[in-house]
């Protein structure tokens, strides 16, 4: 599978699992054709597009070690996909993290039946929610 087919199957991932049933075919055109709509909703109105039965946790307090702990699950280290506005990248988990927890945009970061959302940063801690897919 070619690298732009693997960020897309990554990004629809996301979407599938963690975006609420009414908003899914809008974020993943988003997703393909508008990006920045895709992270405005995230940054903005996570608690409208996310399913809130995938919610595990959500503060503005959750650490990197906290994100890197519920992502990893059973499955150690790894490597994870990290959606920003600007890209989805295939990156080891512990740079996903570094990267989503230091920049002030929102980002996403896909471990398998985890998630990880940051929303955007404007004044203070923004927000963070870890997700897993229902039933794990």
């Amino acid at each position: 599978m070619e690298d732009r087919e693997r960020q897309i199957a990554a990004e629809e991932a996301f979407v599938r699992a963690f975006v609420c049933k009414r908003l899914r075919a809008r974020m993943l055109y988003e997703f393909s054709r508008e990006r920045d709509k895709a992270f405005s909703r995230l940054a903005h109105q996570a608690w409208q597009v996310l399913v809130p039965e995938t919610v595990w946790q959500k503060s503005e307090k959750i650490t990197p070690e906290e994100v890197r702990s519920a992502l990893a699950g059973d499955g150690g280290e790894g490597e994870v996909w990290l959606l920003t506005p600007d890209q989805t990248v295939f990156l080891p988990l512990s740079e996903a993290v570094s990267r989503s927890m230091d920049e002030a945009s929102p980002s996403v970061i896909l471990a398998g039946p985890r998630a990880f959302v940051k929303e955007e940063q404007v004044f203070g801690a923004p927000l963070k929610v870890i997700l897993k897919k229902s039933g794990i």
